[in-house]
């Protein structure tokens, strides 16, 4: 919750957020984790570079038949700086609260993390569809 006595514009907000995760985890965690921060990585450096209107997506190629789809975006209201700080606040926390899930969301009210292992964001390639199955995630709500 915001007020209106207090100036949030251009502040970060990372103490409450909310998290969701796929019910279903990769096999070999540890590698699975790294490939995830490397493409996380490509998409906050997306979001910084001018033009991109604070948003960063990329795909990458876990296995021959894996792709890593990875989603980062700031509120436009963020300094560059300050939209970095979040971005990394909430990619920090993948492996605390994802482990080796097949996919997760984190979203603050100026930020949010995402990735997945099937393609969630536009444009998407004409010959595929993706959806979303809810019923295969689990929701938390993290307040400090």
């Amino acid at each position: 919750m915001r007020f209106e006595n207090e100036n949030f514009f251009g502040q970060a907000d990372t103490d409450n957020g909310v998290i969701m995760e796929n019910v279903q985890a990769m096999d070999n965690a540890k590698a699975f984790q790294k490939a995830v921060g490397k493409v996380m990585s490509k998409a906050m450096a997306q979001v910084s570079q001018a033009g991109s209107g604070g948003l960063g997506r990329v795909k990458d190629q876990y296995t021959p038949f894996i792709n890593i789809y990875g989603f980062a975006q700031c509120t436009r209201d963020l300094s560059p700086l300050t939209c970095a700080q979040c971005l990394s606040t909430a990619v920090s926390r993948f492996d605390q609260y994802c482990g080796a899930q097949q996919g997760c969301r984190i979203l603050y009210s100026s930020c949010m993390v995402r990735y997945e292992i099937y393609p969630f964001y536009f444009p998407l390639a004409t010959s595929s569809t993706a959806t979303t199955d809810m019923t295969k995630y689990t929701k938390t709500i993290v307040h400090r």
